[in-house]
């Protein structure tokens, strides 16, 4: 007992300090994006990605959202266990206004059901989930056209033990991915993976749009 009161103090100094830290770095980012605006009508929105259970930050990241749209783009757990997946979904519950999200490798189908179950407008190059298949693939946010992409290794690191694409493969999926985009013509592509994001870019750096993206585990304030 003695040992374990001593575990749950340390614990709580380290999450404290944690938390104070995170609200640190998430004021600087809020600070360098004042003033920022982007889309048609002057809205700002916010993208966040691999928070992999990070729930202490998800209180100051709503703040900094402040009823904009939020882009997430993946990897929400890191097993992807049902433990994980309630506290998530929980977490992340009206984090933005809309909450815009596609898979990440760590992500479960499970999650994902349950995130557009929840009321997130989850994407796949189908559609929104639960609505796949649609005409028209895309979604309308502040007037931008915004395009999502499963992450084609969504579960090959979680309790779904998915198997990675081959090269092959992930050639055969950009090349097809790269013929819809631009005869769809969006304004934003989200997707998890950085790689398959500068894959694409090049493939479509003819057209004028933006990708949002993750996996690369960088900070970063980008100006639209």
């Amino acid at each position: 007992l003695p040992g374990l009161l001593q575990f749950a103090s340390q614990s709580e100094r380290v999450s404290s300090s944690y938390r104070s830290s995170v609200s640190k770095g998430l004021r600087e980012f809020a600070g360098a994006l004042s003033g920022r605006a982007i889309g048609n009508n002057g809205q700002q929105a916010l993208l966040v990605s691999d928070l992999h259970n990070n729930t202490l930050s998800i209180a100051e990241i709503k703040k900094l959202a402040d009823h904009r749209p939020v882009f997430a783009a993946g990897d929400f757990t890191h097993e992807g266990g049902s433990i994980e997946n309630k506290k998530m979904l929980r977490a992340v519950k009206d984090l933005g206004q809309p909450l815009v999200v596609v898979s990440g490798n760590h992500d479960t189908q499970a999650l994902m059901i349950k995130m557009a179950q929840s009321g997130a407008i989850v994407l796949s190059e189908r559609g929104p989930l639960l609505r796949e298949n649609v005409k028209n693939p895309m979604i309308v946010v502040d007037g931008m056209k915004v395009f999502g992409v499963a992450d084609p290794n969504q579960g090959n690191v979680t309790i779904e033990r998915k198997t990675p694409l081959s090269k092959t493969q992930r050639e055969i999926f950009l090349s097809s991915l790269s013929q819809k985009i631009r005869r769809l013509g969006p304004n934003i592509v989200l997707i998890h993976d950085s790689g398959l994001a500068a894959s694409l870019a090049s493939s479509l750096r003819d057209l004028p749009i933006t990708f949002l993206t993750g996996h690369n585990h960088l900070q970063e304030v980008s100006r639209w």
